[in-house]
């Protein structure tokens, strides 16, 4: 689970200005033993960094359509919220 939480909250642009320098420092030295958890996690969410910002990069139908399913999933959870809780989404 903390794996699946990283590699989520490293999506947000403000968490990978905060690890950008470490990254940074290990490459420049040289760094290859990747093997601690902590810099597996720091390498796991500078991927997760990429993979996300080049989404942008994909044929515009397939980036339309995971939007789409994103926007569905946002909109399905609000109404599940709202049905099953009685809470008014945010």
């Amino acid at each position: 689970m903390t794996l699946l939480e990283n590699a989520i909250l490293s999506t947000d642009m403000a968490m990978y200005f905060k690890k950008k320098n470490t990254f940074l420092e290990l490459s420049d030295n040289g760094e290859f033993d990747w093997q601690s958890d902590e810099k597996k996690q720091l390498l796991c969410g500078m991927m997760m960094t990429a993979c996300d910002v080049s989404a942008i990069a994909k044929p515009w139908e397939n980036q339309h359509k995971i939007a789409k399913l994103v926007a569905d999933e946002f909109f399905e959870q609000g109404d599940l919220e709202r049905l099953q809780l009685n809470e008014q989404p945010m």
